[in-house]
């Protein structure tokens, strides 16, 4: 199998499964949580144990359930001049890394780390780059993609989340009767990811985040050619950021802080001074 960037619809490594929407099984899951979490509420004798796993639930998926009711995803143009921008750097011909688009994030870009590397972006901030500045875009994807911290940094994180789920579906059983055990270990799965984006979020506002990206940043510049390249882009992702906030209708921004509420912080901004520290010379 060659390596390169591919869009999710020409993923080589997934067969049966391709005929599925890629939000299916996280729907299967957060709402078999959420039926598990009203009965607790409901009939289990722990009200405002199960309310609490309601809400978790229904915040984390509602974004999945809109995006399978919207139907199949669609191939975007966007995700297609990402995927050939990372092909044309990315030397490694086992690389298998996944790009889409989609209008429904909040952020430019990010990453995905695992067995199934990702770059997911947003239409409208791709639209926004001219071929000199989508060649960064795709440098700093793929710098944060091949360092070794970041990829410690999400195995981390996929470890906490995965020993907050254990705690939490123990703990489960032992708060409802007996009898509503089964409904007890699976209403607080959609609380544990809550709990987790929340948890990430916090932690990207520290410091040491930011000196993490020093080293991909570099790595970035190396690949796109110049530091300017890279200091725009991160300027240009901080900027979408900040104006996709501001056009947000009241209904979205209320969603917005339910599934997120704390903002996470990439300090672009601070990383493109350190790039390019005066821009206007």
């Amino acid at each position: 199998m060659s390596g390169g960037a591919f869009l999710m619809s020409d993923d080589p490594r997934r067969g049966w499964e391709r005929r599925l929407h890629p939000c299916t099984f996280p729907v299967l899951w957060y709402g078999v949580s959420l039926v598990c979490a009203i009965v607790v509420a409901s009939a289990a004798d722990t009200p405002g144990y199960g309310a609490v796993c309601v809400l978790g639930a229904l915040i984390v998926v509602t974004g999945p359930a809109r995006s399978l009711l919207r139907g199949a995803p669609v191939v975007r143009p966007q995700a297609q001049r990402l995927a050939d921008a990372i092909t044309a750097l990315d030397g490694d011909p086992e690389a298998h890394i996944l790009v889409a688009a989609q209008d429904d994030i909040s952020v430019p870009y990010s990453v995905r780390h695992g067995s199934r590397p990702m770059v997911l972006a947003a239409p409208g901030f791709i639209d926004g780059c001219d071929d000199e500045h989508l060649r960064a875009v795709a440098a700093l994807a793929l710098s944060e993609l091949r360092d070794a911290a970041m990829s410690t940094y999400a195995r981390r994180w996929r470890d906490a989340s995965l020993a907050l789920i254990c705690v939490l579906v123990i703990a489960g059983t032992q708060l409802v009767p007996h009898r509503y055990s089964v409904y007890g270990a699976f209403a607080p799965l959609g609380l544990a990811q809550w709990l987790t984006i929340i948890a990430i979020s916090a932690s990207s506002r520290r410091q040491g985040l930011a000196r993490m990206f020093v080293r991909t940043d570099d790595t970035a510049v190396a690949l796109a050619g110049a530091p300017i390249l890279v200091a725009d882009t991160l300027r240009s992702a901080a900027a979408w950021r900040a104006q996709a906030h501001v056009g947000q209708t009241p209904a979205q921004r209320v969603r917005q802080l339910l599934a997120q509420p704390l903002r996470p912080d990439w300090h672009e901004a601070r990383r493109a001074r350190r790039l390019d520290p005066d821009p206007a010379a």
